[in-house]
């Protein structure tokens, strides 16, 4: 990797960042990296302007974490309960590895709307 600056350090790597993408009836909130209490409020933020769409359905892509916590966990309690209305237009991944292993460990994995 290049240096970036002039004094050699490398460009800091976003711990947390968000893409979110409307294919057709979809839309797609995917969160990458970790998802903790410093990054839970963008996070709900972007998961909320997605249910204020039109779209049919609404997916939040977790694989891309590698880390979640309690605060991460709440934020998409609080979403299934938002939705519980219409329980098939918001649904998750299930993610992989720390992040699939917390679903299971909270026993979330049985109550979650996921894919």
């Amino acid at each position: 990797m290049a240096a970036s600056k002039e004094d050699g350090r490398l460009p800091a790597v976003p711990r947390f960042a968000i893409q979110a993408s409307r294919r057709g009836a979809t839309y797609v909130v995917r969160a990458l990296g970790e998802l903790d209490l410093e990054h839970t409020e963008q996070f709900r933020r972007a998961i909320e302007e997605a249910e204020a769409t039109d779209a049919l359905r609404v997916v939040v892509d977790l694989d891309g974490l590698w880390f979640i916590d309690s605060t991460g966990l709440r934020t998409l309690v609080a979403a299934a309960r938002r939705n519980a209305g219409d329980p098939s237009r918001l649904r998750f991944t299930r993610g992989t590895g720390d992040v699939a292993a917390m679903f299971r460990l909270t026993a979330l994995d049985q109550t979650l709307p996921f894919e």
